[in-house]
C-alpha cells in the first residue's frame, strides 16, 4: 500500500513539473500578454519597428519589440490592442523552460517531452493540440539554433 501512494506520489509530482514547464515563459514573456506587460517586465526595447503587413492578420502590420537576444512580435486582437503572437530567442542569454541556443536537442526532450523532428524543428503544442500555440526549437547539427513561440494566426 505504502509503494502505490509513493508511486502515486511521484506520478502527480511529474505531471506537475510538466505542466509548470509548459507555462514557461522567456524572462517573463509569454503568448497573448500586452504589449505593456512586455515593456513593465522587460522595460523599454532597444527597437520598436512594424513589420510589413500580415495576411494572417486582417493586412495589418506587427509591431516587433527588439530586445537584446529576443524579438517579441504583437499583432493587433480583435478590441484593437496589441498581444504577443511570437517570441524568437536568437541568443544563449535567453531561454525558455531552461533550455538554450546551443543545448542538445535531447536536452530539449529531456525537459519537454519526447516528440519527432520534424524538417529541422522540434515542435510542442503549448496547451491542449491543435491549439495553433506551440514552442518550436530549430535543430541544426544536434542543438538548438533558434526558439519560438508562436501563434499561428491562419
Amino acid at each position: 500500500m505504502r509503494l502505490i501512494l509513493a508511486l502515486s506520489a511521484l506520478a502527480m509530482a511529474v505531471q506537475m513539473a510538466h505542466a509548470d514547464v509548459m507555462q514557461a515563459a522567456v524572462d517573463g514573456v509569454t503568448l497573448n500578454i500586452s504589449a505593456e506587460a512586455v515593456k513593465k517586465q522587460l522595460g523599454a526595447p532597444q527597437k520598436e519597428t512594424m513589420s510589413e503587413p500580415n495576411a494572417c492578420n486582417d493586412d495589418l502590420p506587427d509591431m516587433q519589440l527588439h530586445y537584446d537576444g529576443m524579438l517579441v512580435t504583437l499583432s493587433k486582437n480583435a478590441d484593437g490592442a496589441y498581444t504577443v503572437t511570437s517570441v524568437d530567442v536568437t541568443s544563449s542569454k535567453r531561454s525558455l523552460g531552461n533550455v538554450r541556443i546551443g543545448d542538445s536537442a535531447q536536452k530539449v526532450k529531456d525537459v519537454f517531452g519526447d516528440t519527432e523532428l520534424a524538417e529541422g524543428t522540434l515542435s510542442y503544442d503549448l496547451g491542449e493540440p491543435g491549439s495553433g500555440q506551440a514552442y518550436e526549437f530549430t535543430i541544426q547539427n544536434g542543438t538548438v539554433s533558434h526558439i519560438k513561440l508562436n501563434s499561428y494566426m491562419c
